[in-house]
């Protein structure tokens, strides 16, 4: 994997040629955290591109806060990219029968690779703590979603693996799309 890395006044850039993607990691600490690192993956197909959200789990809309969390039920998350939505269902239920599924087109291993390189950047560049400590936060957050130990990971489309995998919704007991659908209807 070759990473080729750029440095602005207001952003490190990090740019993974051969798959087509893109790290930026903001120097302003006073933008939110969902904006302080943005990944930006580029379909060389297509030439369109999709972007990788990082929402904590307290940003997702609040029927999700309220979802039943139950050891039982089975979980799948359309395009979390590094959102909290399954960290959050991993850490907060005892007991999981079942591993949650990502269905994702995102490469987790490449995710990592890459926040491991913009952290060592971040650092060398002198970059505030909480963005060192965001940098981090999704680093362990691809890390987990790339575990098959914790995560069953389908790195497809929607629709994609629902031709893959007929049989994949039969039982589920809820699928959670935060946004990828309406921002990617071909997802």
């Amino acid at each position: 994997m070759t990473i080729k890395n750029k440095e602005t006044k207001d952003y490190l850039e990090l740019i993974e040629i051969d798959r087509g993607y893109t790290l930026l990691v903001s120097k302003d600490d006073r933008k939110s955290e969902s904006s302080q690192a943005i990944f930006r993956v580029d379909n060389f197909l297509t030439g369109g591109f999709y972007f990788v959200t990082s929402r904590e789990f307290q940003e997702y809309a609040e029927k999700f806060n309220t979802l039943p969390l139950d050891h039982r039920n089975q979980y799948l998350e359309v395009g979390a990219g590094l959102g909290g939505f399954t960290e959050h269902l991993i850490n907060s239920i005892e007991g999981l029968e079942r591993s949650p599924i990502i269905v994702d087109p995102v490469d987790y291993r490449v995710l990592q690779e890459m926040l491991n390189e913009g952290l060592n950047r971040a650092k060398i560049s002198g970059l505030s703590k909480p963005i060192l400590s965001r940098l981090e936060r999704l680093l362990k957050r691809a890390q987990l979603y790339g575990d098959s130990e914790h995560v069953e990971n389908i790195s497809l489309t929607f629709n994609e693996a629902m031709r893959a995998f007929p049989n994949l919704l039969e039982n589920v007991d809820y699928i959670i799309d935060n946004c990828a659908s309406s921002y990617y209807p071909e997802i």
